[in-house]
């Protein structure tokens, strides 16, 4: 605003400085915002007929003009300065008060994450996402689409498949590094790697993992030990607490910590070495609710947890009540912290093809979504991270507006429980084969699991119940209830397909586009401002150069 004085006047030389200017070679631009000030405007007339009979009075007149101009530059420019001290809070002088103007609020801990979480949806793809968006039925976005987290994919391979296992898959994301599937936080040649949980307890953050498996599991498994079979379940656990790393560990796989003499599988009780290294244990729900302490073991099944429809009644939390209880137990270290979070059970539902489970499943870990969401609210210097470590089934998305996935919202159990429960029903009042009351059993048993969803037809029924064994009569089940939800599986087991991303949070940007999993694992630790010290000296970022000599090379 104020530069067009300095400018436009401050050159006045430039531009009056030469007497040999006639009147009429000057723009009347030049003078007409002074015309009603000047005391020379009565002799502005905008021609040269005046002048031109007085030609001595040309000089003086733009001699005077320029005086005049000069003084207006003059004090323009000190209006110019006095309100660029007020603009800077900078104006000290007596009866000038400086307006307070606020100090820029400087990013927390540098622009750092100071927490980190990392959520696993095991086996959530592309087309989960899209079913479980039909599966909410349009009252809602999901939590990870309504805070619009989406920001890239993930390509999923291990060091030896196209198509990743969990064990390598959540190797990358703990260690930034390729590796075999099977294979826990070691790299093909054996080598144990350094996991972000190793950074985060360098740099004095405390750790945690939660999960709906046992915390033996693969997933939760990668980061907190380092073995070279996901099936070796003891070692795990031993590792677990002889590490001393992890300061919270909740999800199911009570008998790998209960020694054998106590009637489980590990070779000496973990239990009581956990609670002499500070951990305090919980095994239900309600104890997990009251627990208190800056480290927390909690195992609530012997194995795996129940489902999401929650068949142990309230004995078991569910993910989000264990998610907030490990945030709240986290949150206590002022450096910070690390955790990851797994919904494990996704994965099984793909394997199981059963869309209505994985749909309910997803629920379950959006609902732990959302208490993160609520607690990066109150914690703005907390990244989240939704990382699918791959995707399992090949579901497929065939939505119609008769056939969609909000069908599964009313179901009470997994297709297989179904038919397990009219399978017993049927047993108890002691029919079999084409008994007249059979269909009827496993008609009413559908209905009620269902919500009265679904109501099998005769054709339904028949290719149910005249299955050649059981497997075969689940499969009959799996598949039209598959189809009332317009779902489709092409496959039981992982696929190679990307999958999505989404991130908020302190760098968040680090997630943006379409990366390997090992640079998940990477960008964890340098939101952090973390790095691993033994990645590889080969740049085998997007590059996939590990896998060249082994079983299968990409290039």
């Amino acid at each position: 605003m104020f530069g067009y004085s300095n400018g436009m006047f401050g050159s006045t030389g430039a531009m009056y400085g030469s007497n040999a200017m006639t009147l009429g070679s000057a723009p009347s631009a030049m003078f007409s915002p002074f015309q009603s000030l000047s005391p020379l405007s009565n002799l502005w007339s905008g021609n040269d007929t005046l002048w031109a009979s007085e030609p001595a009075l040309v000089p003086a007149f733009l001699d005077a003009t320029k005086s005049i101009l000069d003084g207006y530059s003059q004090a323009l420019g000190q209006l110019s300065d006095a309100f660029r001290d007020v603009l800077a809070g900078g104006n000290d002088k007596p009866g000038m008060p400086s307006p307070e103007m606020p100090e820029p609020e400087a990013p927390a801990n540098d622009g750092l994450a100071q927490n980190v979480i990392l959520m696993v949806p095991d086996g959530f793809g592309t087309d989960y996402s899209t079913a479980f968006r039909t599966f909410k039925g349009g009252e809602e976005l999901p939590a990870w689409e309504a805070e619009n987290m989406l920001t890239g994919a993930i390509k999923t391979h291990s060091a030896n498949s196209l198509i990743t296992d969990s064990a390598a898959a959540g190797t990358a994301f703990a260690t930034g590094q390729k590796t075999d599937n099977g294979r826990i936080s070691t790299a093909p040649d054996g080598q144990d790697l350094e996991s972000i949980v190793d950074l985060a307890q360098a740099a004095g953050k405390s750790t945690g993992v939660v999960s709906t498996s046992s915390v033996t599991h693969a997933t939760p498994a990668v980061f907190g030990a380092n073995v070279d079979d996901r099936n070796d379940a003891t070692t795990i656990a031993q590792q677990f607490i002889d590490n001393d790393q992890l300061d919270v560990m909740l999800g199911g796989g009570l008998q790998y910590f209960t020694s054998e003499e106590n009637g489980g599988m590990a070779a000496s009780d973990l239990l009581v070495q956990a609670e002499a290294q500070g951990y305090t244990f919980v095994g239900n729900a309600t104890d997990l609710e009251n627990a208190e302490g800056d480290r927390l073991l909690g195992l609530f099944a012997d194995d795996a947890m129940d489902t999401s429809y929650g068949e142990s009644g309230d004995d078991q939390p569910t993910l989000a009540q264990m998610t907030q209880t490990a945030l709240d137990t986290l949150s206590q270290n002022e450096n910070g912290f690390f955790m990851m979070v797994e919904g494990s059970q996704i994965d099984w539902a793909g394997h199981a093809n059963d869309a209505g489970w994985a749909m309910n499943d997803s629920l379950a870990f959006e609902d732990a979504v959302k208490t993160a969401q609520q607690f990066s609210e109150e914690n703005p210097d907390t990244l989240i991270v939704i990382a699918p470590d791959h995707e399992t089934g090949g579901m497929s998305a065939q939505s119609t507006l008769d056939n969609n996935a909000s069908i599964y919202q009313s179901f009470t159990g997994t297709y297989e429980q179904m038919y397990d429960e009219a399978s017993e029903r049927i047993d108890v009042a002691g029919m079999s084969g084409n008994d007249s009351g059979v269909a009827e059993i496993m008609q009413d048993t559908v209905a009620e699991m269902t919500g009265g969803a679904v109501v099998l037809t005769d054709e339904e029924l028949t290719a149910v119940l005249s299955a050649d064994d059981a497997d075969a009569g689940l499969a009959a089940l799996t598949q039209t209830l598959n189809e009332y939800g317009g779902m489709s599986f092409s496959s039981d087991n992982h696929t190679a397909e990307n999958v999505p991303l989404y991130a908020s949070g302190p760098g968040s940007d680090i997630f943006a586009g379409l990366l390997d999993n090992t640079e998940v694992g990477q960008g964890l630790a340098a939101a952090m401002g973390l790095e691993f010290s033994d990645l590889p000296t080969v740049d085998v970022v997007g590059v996939d150069t590990q896998l060249q000599g082994s079983e299968l090379a990409v290039a």
